[in-house]
């Protein structure tokens, strides 16, 4: 019985969040960040697959990638270790606790190859504290719903891309405010990007936007 109210409690409590959460724009609690860097989540979203869909494994050349709401570092560290020498990852958030916690994941033994790799900065994705042209791809996954004012955010991201640099947004089925693959191609297309076809199927999908000037 307990577990069956408990169950009905969490049915009515997620669409509220949800409701409230796309009106309001907050990011991902920091207490879901050990099941962000889970086995089990990651089973159901590889890192893998979405660097794939991403159009970042095996880059011919070294490469300098922004990692938009990076979280803990679920993806951050699989990133890191799929690009070429002499790449490097600079990781935003905008939750101190969550940059800390992947400072910390950095500072393990066992991740001393890609530490020097890797760059954490706090931001917000609206106000990118960056130089136009910077990068040459962004990645951002199951973070563009949580975004307050989205086209503002995607139009940010691509001001810091080089031309024919690409943003990888990678949306997932299993994000309680996912956001369906016409609703991002329309705000890429906003912002600005040449968005290609979603790569993936509906529920778990990439959507690559491309910074081609005139």
């Amino acid at each position: 019985a307990v577990s069956l109210l408990g169950g009905a409690a969490l049915a009515c409590a997620l669409p509220a969040y949800r409701c409230v959460q796309r009106r309001a724009g907050f990011p991902t609690p920091f207490v879901v960040a050990p099941w962000l860097e889970s086995r089990a989540r990651g089973a159901l979203q590889t890192p893998r697959a979405i660097l794939s869909r991403s159009r970042l494994l095996h880059a011919p050349r070294a490469l300098a990638v922004l990692e938009v709401g990076c979280g803990s570092g679920a993806l951050t560290v699989p990133l890191a270790r799929a690009l070429p020498p002499g790449s490097r990852v600079v990781a935003v958030d905008v939750q101190g606790r969550m940059l800390r916690r992947l400072r910390r994941r950095l500072a393990r033994p066992d991740l001393a190859d890609v530490r020097d790799r890797i760059r954490t900065i706090p931001a917000d994705a609206h106000r990118l504290p960056f130089g136009d042209g910077t990068f040459d791809a962004a990645v951002m996954v199951t973070v563009l719903p949580e975004l307050a004012d989205k086209a503002a955010a995607l139009r940010e991201v691509r001001r810091v891309l080089r031309d024919g640099g690409h943003l990888a947004d990678t949306e997932s089925v299993i994000d309680p405010n996912f956001m369906r693959y016409g609703r991002v191609r329309a705000l890429g297309a906003e912002a600005g990007f040449d968005v290609a076809p979603r790569s993936g199927h509906w529920a778990s999908y990439t959507a690559c936007m491309y910074r081609h000037d005139l």
